[in-house]
């Protein structure tokens, strides 16, 4: 904290920065946690712990996570991984993508779901999410 006020962050600013950067190894600790029921649960294994990428089998299943999330109060709309070229609001011309060339990245991007894994998600709901899913196969 004295080091980041001896940089110029106010008092206040610096506890607040301070305290998060105390905490941000149990935050990460409890993200893999969550990452880790998701990875064993769906057999997919990602190491994320912002998000966790689940791998849809289509489309119209994305979309079925994706509200059975929201009805949870879990905001899954921001897909990250769509489209391929993102944000979607890049000129992809002048990225020189042609769509349709990646049919494997446009099919895959397309069916990724960001999973919770923040602080308003213990173990115990990521196991109750994973099993919802698995049981809309």
């Amino acid at each position: 904290e004295e080091y980041l006020i001896s940089q110029g962050i106010s008092g206040v600013l610096a506890e607040i920065v301070s305290d998060c950067l105390y905490s941000l190894k149990s935050v990460i600790q409890e993200r893999k946690e969550i990452s880790g029921v998701y990875s064993y649960l769906l057999d997919q294994k990602y190491d994320s712990y912002i998000r966790y990428p689940y791998v849809a089998n289509t489309v119209d299943r994305a979309e079925e996570i994706i509200s059975y999330l929201e009805s949870l109060g879990y905001s899954s709309r921001d897909r990250w991984f769509e489209p391929v070229v993102f944000p979607r609001s890049t000129n992809l011309e002048s990225m020189k993508y042609v769509m349709g060339s990646c049919h494997v990245a446009e099919d895959i991007s397309s069916r990724i779901v960001n999973l919770p894994t923040g602080n308003n998600v213990s173990v115990q709901k990521a196991k109750d999410i994973s099993e919802k899913i698995l049981s809309m196969k």
